[in-house]
């Protein structure tokens, strides 16, 4: 009994133990960086330029001016440009923080090396990212590991510097995306966990324990970044009253709050408290936080990120320039261009997708690497076939994405999940991971009893019928025998250590491209002498533009013609107006004003303010304002605008795509008639009475009307023969 009311006064009476900061929430670390405090002003001020931040806080090497005639420059770690770095017509290649100095060790990638040392005196210790030395690290020898910035903060709440609650770190020593707090809900202050758990670890065990002995309390959960700071719009409070107790699961006895079963069932209800605002199991990704941040202040630079949140590994920016980036976001030094023609992923070009289509063509699909022991059409079939029981007609194509997404984010690791699937009833999975029936009353739209007022959940957001369909499909699948004895079965035998995306998510590509091996034929791109994709590709009768990267271009697929492809202008345009639909009002940007064919109009302007530029839209010397005239261009003849599409086509072997749809021999005449240059009746059209091009873009139809003019003199025997004697063909 004197232990309980040792409880009670700890809670009611005991204010220094078990409080700490405001209803805010916030740790004192929550503060913005000097990058991100002056991005602020510079939106609020409505400046010319707008600072680039990366999603730690961090200036970015390279900083760009978003208005008229646009300026790059280097900067330092402070955010001070580098004198003689400005420029405003080529890509730059700036030196990071680490390599403008020259004491410290370097990485090849230019990041601080973690560990540096002193060979005079053989010492050596750990260093953050900005190079400054981890108090407690310098040793004689080189340590074996240094800590993460999580585990920076929490040894620094050890000595009294900071909020009372500790973070949550992975293995890794970095923050987990989940932070947890505990929350007094008598006067909304926050609990002092660093004591309290250390004091009353016995209290931790259950969630029934818990409530017996701190019945006023409740939990506050929400994603963080890198830095470990609250991310916007992310926080839900997290009511404990009616929440179950595990049988299964109880963790007894452990060593940190982030390993007791109340915070892990907390964090897997945050996360599907996720799931019904967003779709998605999973907290922002440090892609998407920064894409958001540089949005919202309408930067010049505004990152893509993949469907998944990672870093997409080419980046471009307004003004045309493109760069290579790392998996964490950092530029690849030495790769800012300009143009689209960088290719950053070695699997992603045209030669590599071309080798791989025609693999697959003559030989069969491609192998899953070694660490899958089973047979993959088995764990194909075994694990997707139990789920065709659980799913409608209708059912969201991006169902099975999500379900790994979920999958990956209830269970730590293969090790972790196959103990879990051991020990737990199937029917009773749910239950035991969420502490009751959360995600089927969540699906419903019922979190009332689960989750508070505070925080960025409300009625008004639970409306997404998309959202509650994954929702209930993923709980369905959650409790279904046949789907978890599959699952458990195809985890068998894999190494521990790996997460269930690097399981799952190859093992579905996998499925997924043996269902279009036998429902379509292979695509094999067509590709430039220099490894790019070519403009134009075609496949069992249609075409379609595509670009620089392969993807196919909305709208632009045709069947029996070549699609008109988008010009740069008209890209440059379109990413320009993609960009401004996000800007604060009144914002200026450039839009450049395009031709009805797609070329650089010789004015352009931005508001008032206009300048002349030239056929590539770079900008030429001459009077600016509001009232100049540019001098007009010399255009070449339509004959030999058509001479130059044919030729190019010739080249890129567009042409040879679409003649081949109506008579696959004409192409050979046709190059042959170029190449040797001869009359063009050789090529059977000298008789025609057609009217040659009038536009660039009627080349093609022109020759699709000789061909149909001319298919009979296709059939030749004296034209087989010359064009089987053409290396072209």
């Amino acid at each position: 009994m004197a232990w309980l009311l040792c409880f009670t006064c700890v809670l009611l009476c005991g204010p220094e133990l078990l409080l700490g900061k405001p209803s805010e929430y916030r740790l004192e670390s929550e503060t913005l960086s000097q990058c991100e405090s002056l991005r602020g002003m510079a939106v609020a001020k409505q400046q010319d330029f707008v600072p680039q931040c990366s999603e730690d806080g961090r200036f970015r090497p390279v900083q760009c001016s978003g208005r008229g005639q646009q300026q790059c420059w280097c900067v330092d770690a402070e955010g001070h440009e580098i004198l003689g770095s400005r420029t405003n017509g080529s890509a730059l290649h700036c030196l990071s923080p680490c390599q403008l100095q020259s004491v410290l060790q370097c990485s090849p990638s230019g990041l601080f090396e973690a560990v540096q040392c002193d060979s005079s005196r053989g010492q050596c210790w750990c260093v953050d990212l900005d190079g400054m030395e981890l108090y407690g690290t310098r040793q004689r020898g080189r340590p074996q590991r240094c800590p993460g910035s999580c585990e920076v903060r929490g040894r620094r709440l050890l000595h009294g510097v900071g909020s009372a609650s500790p973070p949550q770190c992975d293995r890794d020593g970095s923050f987990l995306p989940v932070q947890c707090k505990l929350i007094n809900m008598t006067d909304r202050r926050e609990v002092d966990l660093l004591h309290t758990f250390n004091r009353f670890p016995e209290s931790f065990e259950t969630f029934s324990s818990f409530r017996k002995n701190f019945p006023l309390v409740s939990s506050y959960c929400y994603c963080s970044d890198s830095r470990g700071r609250e991310l916007d719009n992310t926080g839900v409070e997290l009511l404990l009253s009616e929440v179950d107790d595990s049988a299964s699961l109880s963790l007894g006895s452990v060593r940190s709050w982030d390993q007791t079963h109340i915070y892990r069932v907390l964090q897997r209800r945050m996360l599907g408290v996720r799931f019904v605002l967003s779709g998605l199991f999973r907290c922002p990704s440090p892609c998407e936080v920064e894409r958001e941040a540089g949005s919202a202040a309408s930067s010049v630079s505004v990152l893509s990120c993949e469907s998944g949140g990672a870093f997409s590994s080419r980046q471009c920016q307004q003004g045309g320039q493109c760069w290579c980036v790392d998996p964490t976001g950092r530029e690849v030094p030495g790769s800012r261009q300009f143009g689209d023609s960088l290719i950053c992923s070695s699997d992603h070009d045209c030669l590599s997708q071309r080798r791989l289509a025609l693999s697959r063509l003559f030989s069969g699909p491609v192998a899953l690497p070694p660490s899958m022991t089973s047979s993959p059409p088995a764990s194909c079939h075994t694990l997707l076939h139990p789920l065709q029981n659980l799913l409608s007609l209708d059912a969201d194509p991006a169902f099975l994405s999500r379900l790994v997404e979920v999958l990956h984010g209830l269970f730590p690791s293969v090790d972790g999940a196959l103990r879990t699937l051991r020990r737990v009833a199937p029917g009773r999975l749910q239950e035991e991971l969420f502490g009751g029936k959360f995600l089927t009353s969540a699906a419903n739209f019922n979190l009332s009893g689960a989750v508070g007022s505070r925080g960025a959940v409300s009625v008004e957001l639970l409306s997404s019928q998309k959202n509650r369909d994954l929702l209930q499909s993923v709980s369905r699948a959650l409790e279904d025998p046949a789907f978890l004895s599959a699952l458990r079965h195809t985890l068998t035998g894999l190494s521990g250590s790996l997460s269930l995306q690097q399981v799952l998510v190859p093992l579905l590509r996998y499925c997924t491209a043996q269902e279009q091996k036998y429902s379509a034929a292979v695509f094999v791109p067509s590709c430039t002498s220099s490894g790019g994709f070519q403009e134009v590709q075609c496949h069992s009768g249609d075409c379609w533009c595509v670009d620089p990267r392969g993807q196919e271009v909305t709208g632009s697929r045709t069947t029996g013609r070549q699609p008109r492809c988008p010009s740069r202008c008209e890209r440059e345009r379109a990413a320009a107006l993609k960009v401004r639909g996000n800007m604060a009002a009144g914002a200026e940007l450039y839009v450049p004003a395009c031709s009805q064919d797609g070329n650089f109009l010789p004015l352009q302007c931005i508001g008032s303010r206009c300048f002349c530029v030239d056929t590539e839209g770079k900008t030429t010397a001459g009077p600016r304002g509001d009232t100049i005239t540019c001098a007009g261009r010399t255009t070449p003849s339509v004959s030999g605008q058509s001479l130059i599409h044919v030729k190019v086509m010739l080249s890129l072997g567009v042409l040879s795509l679409t003649l081949t749809l109506c008579c696959p021999l004409q192409v050979c005449v046709l190059r042959c008639c170029l190449r040797s240059r001869r009359s063009q009746s050789m090529c059977g059209a000298s008789s025609l009475s057609l009217a040659p091009p009038t536009s660039l873009w009627d080349t093609d139809s022109y020759w699709l009307k000789v061909c149909d003019s001319t298919r009979t003199s296709c059939t030749s025997a004296n034209q087989r023969r010359r064009c089987r004697s053409l290396t072209l063909c």
